[in-house]
Parts: structure tokens; sequence; C-alpha cells
């Protein structure tokens, strides 16, 4: 065997060992944000997405690696493989480019967020969101590379009328400070999670859940097709079954009031 082939098959098995050594450990992303994901007195990561992945990914034989990342870079992340899995998605055309599917782990509601003083607006379409804009002067919020239901998702990038009713932020939190403050309107978001945030912190006192309901969807986890090999997709797939089958999944919704 000459010296260049040994190199190659040294280079091949070194590469392969790490690749296979980082499978071991599955990088999930989290952020801030209950009952998602927040941590506790010991400054370990806990809530209603953290305990569900880490059940799956630990009944797919791996290790949870949480990495505290904003939306958009985390979709970046999930694209060239620098991230693993992220939860709370739903499933878009574009997003399944580049992402596999475990799930569906629970179903959740799309719902407008708004100041108590504008409880009363008209919106029960998204034609009055463009009216309702118009008419007081005011945006509502949105963030970037977040799938709100296909209409709106399509609205968002083909309506210039619809895109100048709406103000890009980068994080749910914006959202909620410009609502509470009166520089937006409101905005759309998971309702679960802001009935929690009401719940848990009176600074929020003044922001209240509009009768209007964008749509209900089932909730993914999303696994990167750069990130994983073939193999552990079907592991994680598996754990998923195994926590469905064996109950896990349901105990953790109805732990969190999610049922």
């Amino acid at each position: 065997m000459s010296k260049l082939t040994v190199c190659l098959v040294v280079m091949f098995m070194v590469l392969n060992i790490g690749y296979a050594t980082s499978q071991n450990v599955i990088k999930i992303r989290v952020a801030e944000f209950a009952p998602n994901y927040f941590k506790n007195d010991a400054g370990n990561w806990t809530g209603l997405s953290v305990e569900l992945a880490e059940s799956i990914v630990k009944a797919a034989g791996f290790e949870p690696n949480f990495l505290d990342l904003p939306w958009s870079r985390s979709m970046k992340y999930l694209k060239n493989g620098d991230l693993h899995y992220m939860t709370n998605l739903y499933i878009t055309p574009d997003r399944s480019k580049f992402l596999y599917w475990v799930g569906p782990v629970r179903t959740d509601r799309m719902g407008l967020i708004v100041h108590r003083d504008h409880l009363l607006l008209p919106i029960t379409s998204l034609d009055d969101l463009v009216t309702v804009c118009k008419e007081q002067k005011k945006q509502f919020g949105f963030q970037q590379d977040i799938s709100y239901s296909d209409e709106f998702d399509k609205r968002i990038k083909n309506d210039p009328e619809f895109q100048s009713c709406f103000s890009v932020v980068a994080d749910v939190g914006q959202n909620m400070r410009k609502t509470l403050h009166k520089r937006i309107l409101g905005f759309l978001e998971i309702v679960s999670g802001m009935k929690y945030q009401f719940g848990i912190d009176q600074k929020w006192a003044d922001l209240t859940i509009h009768s209007f309901v964008l749509g209900t969807e089932e909730v993914f986890h999303g696994v990167s097709k750069k990130g994983v090999l073939p193999d552990t997709l079907k592991k994680l797939q598996d754990g998923y079954t195994q926590c469905l089958k064996d109950g896990t999944i349901q105990r953790i919704l109805k732990k969190w009031n999610m049922q």
C-alpha cells in the first residue's frame, strides 16, 4: 500500500470517527422564552419544549446539548448542519428542503396579541389587518423566518400592501414590548406561550389575546438534513414513537397544561 493510500485511509477514518462521535450528542436550539425554554434555579435548561426534545433524544440513545440561539440564526445553522435539532416548527415546503420532521408533537393555535385598549379592533381576517393598519396608521409586529400560515406566508412575501402593515423584529420579546408601549398594534404568536407569559409576569398585564385566530396547526421538531446521519434520523424518529407509545409526550403536555 502506498504512502498516499495510507494517508487517505487514515484521514477517512479520522473524519468518520469525528462525525460519528458528534452524533452521540444532538445539538438542540433553545432561547429564553417560557414555558418552552428557560433556565431553572440551578442554571439548567427546562420547559415544555426542552422536556419534549430531551425525552425524544434520550429515547433515541443520544445526549442533548442545548444551545441558546436566535431564531433566524438557528435556521441558518440547521441549513449548514451546525445545529441538529429545533422544536416548535410548522412544516413548510421551504423548511422541508433542509429539514426532516419528527412528530407531530402537539397542536397549537396562532392568534393575535394586542394591548387591552385594542381588544375590540374589528379583525376577523388578514384583509382586516391591512384595513386596521391604515385606519390606525400603525403596523403589526412580524418575525422573519417564522411560518404563520400558508396564506400569511404568501402575502408577506408577495403582497407589498400587506408587507407595509408589518414591522420586522428579531424576537417575540420585542413584539411584546412594542405592543405594551403601543408602538405597534399587536403581533401574531402561538397563543399557549403568551398565556403562560401573562400568567407568570404582571408586567404584561396590559397585553391580551384578541379573538382573531389565524389557524390551528400541528407542531413538529425539525432535524437538520445536513447535520445528522440517516441512521441518526431513524433513531430520533423511533425515539419519538417510543415516547408517544409509552405516554411520555402526553405526560409532559399535561404537566405544562398543553392537553
